[in-house]
């Protein structure tokens, strides 16, 4: 099993979700469940939490990583039945042995499981018929829990900060550092709580402050004012929240996102200006990895030609396009060059032979690349039987379609990759090599995190097929082993008005321990024997 940070999250009143739901995670995570159960909205709720952090902005319609393919709506349309007195409850799950926590992991250390955890809303007020006009989409509270055990909780006040409102003074965490016959801590807390605030950058606290003083400006005689206890109190505060969150905030950041309808570059993409937007979303961004990565592109071709897998002709390569102003300067510099040498004999001699006419062609096509200033590079596909070359646009539709998704898995490493359905346009037999895909790019070097949102059975069976080839000590050479530690399976269930996540756990043999909900995946068995 790879390391990874998030163990879970957390997710409360968003689109289809209204009752919190856990979502565990591991290296291979796969989604499954009928058509608007709400698949997607979990993907979509990591989209936003990337947003929030990226930005700050919260009401959002399009995610900056999301592009076209996913539209939020704003706050309005997210939230659980549209209800603007709703607060969209999102947290993670971490493990602490994981992150990168500095000085405090000697505290964290008999820590299993950390909790971060935010609400989003609108501040509205029971008493108040209706929202404020003035209100925006806001963090309006901040929790942070240890093993199951709330350890603090902050929420909005009317200052536009966040207000330490409960902080567990028994919690193993404080007690380690401050001994239970400190009969003063008590009343510390409660002196100090309400004049303890932070102010909110993007998603978390950024830095705590007492009586709109931040800690750190404290001088010597202002620590006299305090009691020891309550002085290092604020200290621990501090030097708990700011690494945790920053931890949470390096995780997001590793979100890759690829959509269930894969985009491609016009014919001549090597011509598309690297500003351009279009390149940030929808898989635009592989087909530029494969431009410039040489070893991704190795890898895409090795699948695309491969027998087993996709089995075609085509070959990725990389050409030079030139425009034909700078093909005549550079044409006529060889030519003065050759001349001044005196080398028009020895031109006219390998003219007359068409072996030394190719290779004078070829000297000078090289030179003319080498040296021409606005050679632009361009990605087509070489036709091995016919040794032609076409675009990205002549080819299948399957082929356009798995390509990105064989660049997210091949060039990525240490990511976070969402993928929507990534058997779009694919035979089965391909859906099912792409489990073998999905497994190298998670278990093998790479440490890829996914988290796939599919309608494929045949997916799921390859994996569970690799799994019992590893409990029976039957895998093939070359194949990484996979455990059920490795694998989660989940199953979106609409009940009611609102959907619920089950955990669909595997064996180590890989076989499925409960059956699916309803009946799932037994249409094939209702047409042959109806």
């Amino acid at each position: 099993m790879t390391p990874n940070a998030i163990t879970a999250f957390r997710l409360g009143n968003f689109k289809a979700f209204g009752d919190i739901q856990r979502i565990p995670l591991r290296p291979l995570t796969l989604i499954y469940g009928a058509n608007s159960a709400g698949k997607s909205s979990i993907i979509h709720s990591l989209l936003l939490a990337r947003h929030g952090f990226d930005t700050g902005e919260l009401d959002v319609y399009r995610t900056k990583i999301g592009g076209e393919a996913v539209d939020l709506g704003g706050f309005g349309q997210y939230v659980y039945q549209r209800k603007r007195n709703n607060v969209v409850e999102w947290a993670v799950e971490l493990d602490p042995k994981q992150l990168q926590l500095g000085r405090l992991s000697k505290l964290l250390e008999s820590v299993q499981n950390l909790t971060v955890g935010i609400t989003i809303g609108l501040g509205f007020s029971g008493f108040a018929s209706e929202v404020d006009g003035n209100n925006q989409v806001r963090v309006e509270s901040f929790s942070l829990e240890a093993d199951g055990q709330k350890l603090l909780n902050m929420s909005f006040c009317d200052d536009h900060k966040l207000r330490l409102n409960s902080l567990d003074y028994t919690h193993p965490l404080i007690k380690q550092v401050i001994p239970e016959s400190q009969p003063l801590i008590e009343a510390v807390i409660n002196e100090l709580a309400p004049t303890i605030t932070t102010q909110v950058f993007r998603l978390f606290p950024e830095s705590i402050q007492v009586n709109g003083k931040q800690l750190g400006t404290y001088e010597e005689d202002d620590k006299q004012e305090l009691v020891q206890i309550g002085f290092w109190l604020l200290r621990l505060l501090q030097d708990l929240i700011s690494p945790i969150t920053e931890s949470v905030e390096r995780e997001i950041q590793r979100l890759r996102y690829l959509g269930s309808f894969r985009s491609f570059p016009p014919r001549y993409f090597g011509l598309l200006p690297s500003q351009d937007t279009s390149w940030d979303n929808g898989g635009v961004d592989a087909w530029n990895t494969l431009l410039i990565n040489h070893q991704v592109r190795q890898k895409v071709n090795a699948w695309l030609g491969d027998a087993k897998k996709m089995k075609t002709s085509y070959q990725l390569l990389v050409q030079d396009l030139i425009g034909s102003d700078g093909i005549n300067a550079e044409h006529g510099k060889l030519i003065n060059k050759s001349l001044n040498e005196n080398l028009l004999s020895e031109i006219q001699k390998m003219v007359s032979n068409l072996t030394d006419t190719d290779t004078l062609i070829d000297t000078w096509t090289h030179s003319i690349v080498e040296n021409s200033s606005e050679r632009l590079p361009n990605l087509v596909l070489m036709d091995t039987r016919n040794q032609t070359y076409v675009s990205h646009r002549d080819v299948g539709i399957g082929v356009r379609q798995v390509i990105p998704i064989l660049v997210y898995a091949y060039g990525s490493s240490n990511a976070l990759v969402a993928i929507e359905q990534p058997e779009t346009n694919l035979h089965p037999k391909l859906q099912a090599e792409l489990g073998d895909v999905f497994i190298e790019s998670a278990l093998g070097e790479n440490k890829n995190n996914f988290i796939i949102e599919t309608h494929s059975e045949n997916l799921l069976l390859r994996i569970m097929r690799r799994m019992r080839q590893t409990f029976n000590n039957e895998l093939p050479e070359g194949l990484l082993p996979v455990t059920p530690e490795d694998v989660s399976v989940l199953y979106i269930e609409p009940i009611g008005n609102q959907s619920v996540v089950r955990e669909m756990p595997l064996n180590e043999c890989g076989e499925l321990v409960e059956a699916w909900p309803g009946g799932f995946f037994e249409e094939g068995l209702e047409e042959v024997f109806s």
